[in-house]
């Protein structure tokens, strides 16, 4: 029984271990986008974000499930993280929504102006090739976010909606990034 216990914590042990040199990428490393994807923002138009040609030097991807009432909450707070962390660093928010009635809560909002003030272009991912594409997001309802470079190299990582420290951490890497990190980051 010793034995067998003792051969379970070192599989665990073992199992768990990363042996990636850390300057590497790997796929998981990076946010892929999806070639079927619509951009919305009725405040902004369509044009307002062009994958891959944004000119900004860094992006925050996040996921929200906009046909959970509660969830289109984050939105708000997403808007007010967005202003704060735009007052100290260029960064595009990239919210990628997801939902299972085809968007209609969501622009109906829009329409109606009940969501107004949204500064960032929604991402639409109407069949959920995102969250498949992108597994290091922990699917539909983990709410985890990415901070990446130009070309979507994941830098950071985490739920600034969930945690103040988290939120403040988030604020901190977007107030304290410089062009000098990235010549670094090559």
């Amino acid at each position: 029984m010793n034995n067998k216990l003792i051969f379970i914590i070192l599989l665990i042990f073992f199992s768990c271990r990363q042996d990636r040199e850390p300057d590497k990428a790997t796929p998981a490393s990076f946010v892929r986008l999806p070639g079927d994807f619509e951009i919305y923002n009725s405040e902004l138009g369509k044009k307002s974000f062009i994958p891959g040609n944004t000119g900004y030097s860094l992006k925050l991807f996040t996921t929200i499930n906009v046909s959970c009432a509660t969830c289109l909450l984050n939105l708000e707070k997403w808007k007010l993280f967005y202003k704060e962390a735009t007052k100290c660093n260029k960064i595009l928010l990239v919210p990628v929504c997801y939902t299972k009635d085809n968007f209609e809560i969501l622009k109906f909002l829009f329409e109606e102006k009940k969501i107004s003030g949204i500064e960032f272009p929604l991402l639409l991912d109407s069949v959920g090739t995102f969250t498949e594409m992108n597994k290091q997001f922990g699917g539909e309802t983990s709410g985890m976010s990415v901070i990446t470079n130009a070309a979507n190299k994941i830098l950071f990582s985490g739920n600034p909606m969930d945690s103040e420290t988290v939120r403040k951490r988030f604020l901190e890497f977007i107030c304290n990034f410089s062009a000098q990190d990235l010549l670094n980051e090559n």
